[in-house]
């Protein structure tokens, strides 16, 4: 299974090194002011001084957008840094804890627990296997500088008050993390609520848009032909039922509307081709224009799909209604960056920079925007129109 790395805030990266580097600092001191590792000794200084430098050597490579094996090699290294240093007798307690919590946002929880699980075990380990080390170097310097100065009241007070620096700091920092995620959370809440709402708006305005598209034309001029019939019923009977007839497969067209729609709802796919076909073989048998079609689309998603087939259908309406033309060409094709579709006719054509020209162009011109194109229409008065429509893939 492929992983993905944490992506932390900068500003967050910069607290976690630096609650790093004061921890290395107060491990630092506390071991420079403790008795136990003696001022004098050199070689122990040195050891002290070699772990403290591959503490801040790590503070500066946490792999936090690294792969995730990168991320547990990190882990593992920092632990077996721990457990060596128990067996050679010193101590790293509060780095320890706080390379346990930085864990937390390496890998997963299972395998933090796991971890600390396992450098509990060794560091447990090493300092039983460094235990008689430690009481012949404690007797030492008790003999060397007696009870009364090895326990000065002073420099323990001193020491258990930078112990309780660094480790107020770590849990500043932890409690930091908490408040910080908490926040986090509750904005995440608010933002999705926002985008639920936003989703409803843009449904409402959807359903608004398809009724109109799909249902309004045809329901208008079903009206007009049945009004036609009405009139004619006994002065021309003959023009009647052909109006009848006309209103017929406009009450066909408001179904398939509906049924689209319905369809475009419920079902889990959208096979925007073959609905594009059916619709242009309908139209074919109701008008007495030809239509050339030339149609080519690649796998889109549903919405994608119907967007098209509702600008499709907008503008053949608008070439039934308007045009008066004779030849009417539908074609598509598409490339790795986009899909293009276009309708032209050798109709009336419109003067485009009129108020009024707009034969329902602003509902395509909405919906090409919904999906990031761009619709660009070329026509004149007596010169045919050409609509092209180009969106992303």
């Amino acid at each position: 299974m492929k992983s993905t790395s944490l992506v932390l805030p900068y500003s967050l990266r910069q607290t976690l090194r630096s609650v790093d580097w004061v921890l290395i600092a107060v491990s630092s001191l506390l071991a420079f002011l403790s008795n136990y590792y003696g001022v004098y000794d050199w070689q122990t200084q040195a050891q002290l001084a070699g772990f403290h430098g591959v503490f801040l050597c790590l503070s500066f490579m946490p792999p936090l957008q690294a792969p995730l094996w990168k991320r547990r090699c990190y882990v593992c290294l920092c632990m077996a840094v721990f457990v060596i240093a128990a067996v050679c007798n010193f101590r790293f307690e509060l780095l320890m804890y706080w390379t346990i919590a930085k864990s937390c946002l390496l890998i997963p929880l299972r395998e933090v627990m796991a971890a600390t699980l396992l450098l509990g075990m060794g560091y447990l380990a090493g300092l039983t296997w460094s235990l008689p080390q430690r009481l012949d170097r404690t007797l030492a310097m008790i003999a060397r500088q007696g009870v009364m100065e090895y326990f000065a009241p002073v420099k323990l007070m001193f020491n258990h008050f930078v112990f309780y620096l660094g480790a107020s700091s770590f849990a500043i920092v932890v409690g930091y993390l908490m408040l910080a995620e908490r926040k986090s959370r509750l904005r995440a809440e608010t933002l999705t609520q926002e985008v639920e709402q936003l989703a409803a708006t843009l449904e409402r305005n959807r359903i608004a848009r398809d009724i109109h598209d799909s249902l309004g034309h045809s329901l208008t001029a079903l009206g007009i032909q049945l009004e036609v019939a009405q009139k004619l019923r006994e002065s021309n009977p003959n023009q009647a039922l052909q109006a009848l007839d006309t209103a017929k497969l406009l009450a066909d067209d408001c179904l398939q509307g509906v049924r689209l729609a319905l369809h475009t709802l419920h079902r889990p796919s959208f096979d925007l081709q073959q609905s594009l076909m059916s619709r242009l073989e309908q139209i074919q048998r109701q008008q007495s224009f030809q239509i050339e079609i030339r149609l080519n689309f690649p796998p889109l998603p549903l919405s994608t799909s119907h967007h098209l087939y509702c600008i499709v259908q907008e503008g053949l309406t608008n070439i039934q209604k308007h045009a008066n033309a004779t030849c009417v060409i539908v074609r598509s094709h598409f490339s790795n960056e986009e899909v293009t579709i276009e309708l032209i006719d050798d109709g009336n054509g419109f003067q485009p920079d009129e108020p009024h020209a707009g034969f329902g162009l602003r509902g395509m011109q909405e919906r090409v925007q919904l999906l990031g194109g761009q619709l660009l229409i070329k026509t004149a008065p007596g010169q045919g129109t050409v609509i092209h429509v180009a969106i992303p893939r």
